[in-house]
């Protein structure tokens, strides 16, 4: 199996340096050729399109309120990490630690949009694929969620290694065949990239909790006029049930 690590401890530059570039180089081109595959599809007629098309506006809409309040968040915990994790070693942990950290939500916050605005504009064209047949419906579902799943592994991989090679320029040491046990700059390099995982992973767990509030209410919203428009006395044939 390939590792990053020699036998005599110090750390294989090429494979640093190759593998995330081969990695998201693949994760960009297969989320480009899903959402290409997507796009071209066909939307539906007038009345599907317009329906499609205020699901996205309103999602879009939840989206850049939630991110707005999330980026206060992000804001807090910067200033919290970089007081909290100084060390009388290095008085600049604490700051690029914490520059990791908005880097990662950063990132995590555009795979969500993308993610959100691929699905949503997916929607109608799922539901005209399903009029030829269930298999291309599914075709064109799957492609849609293969869209941010491949953007995660894309921006994860590929924000790692540039912050990567940013804070082992900084600690100038810790690449140049330098080996692990012996080299404690290399530490604080990981000690910055713990961040960008803290950050990544805190902006996925309000979008998870918030996106299924937001569904939750659209459910409920949809439901109580769809349950008024039954017992309305102005209903007549045409209300859509």
């Amino acid at each position: 199996m390939a590792t990053i690590v020699t036998k005599n401890g110090a750390i294989d530059t090429t494979m640093v340096t190759s593998v995330p570039i081969i990695g998201t180089g693949i994760a960009f081109i297969a989320a480009i050729a899903f959402a290409h595959f997507v796009f071209q599809e066909n939307e539906g007629n007038p009345e599907l399109k317009r329906l499609s098309h205020e699901v996205h506006v309103a999602a879009k809409s939840y989206l850049n309120t939630q991110y707005k309040w999330l980026s206060l968040w992000v804001l807090a915990l910067f200033i919290v990490i970089s007081i909290i994790l100084q060390q009388d070693s290095n008085n600049l942990a604490g700051l690029y630690t914490a520059i990791s950290y908005v880097v990662g939500s950063a990132l995590s916050g555009l795979a969500g949009y993308i993610g959100m605005y691929t699905a949503t504009s997916a929607n109608g064209r799922t539901a005209e694929a399903c009029r030829t047949s269930i298999s291309r419906g599914l075709q064109v579902s799957f492609a849609s969620g293969a869209v941010m799943g491949n953007m995660v592994v894309g921006l994860a991989l590929g924000g790692l290694w540039v912050m990567y090679l940013i804070w082992c320029s900084v600690h100038g040491n810790s690449l140049n065949g330098a080996s692990l046990d012996q080299n404690t700059d290399f530490n604080y390099v990981w000690g910055y990239l713990a961040g960008f995982g803290f950050g990544a992973s805190s902006i996925g767990m309000f979008a998870r909790v918030g996106g299924g509030v937001f569904t939750k209410a659209a459910d409920v919203g949809s439901d109580l006029v769809a349950r008024w428009s039954r017992a309305s006395p102005r209903t007549t044939r045409a209300t859509p049930r």
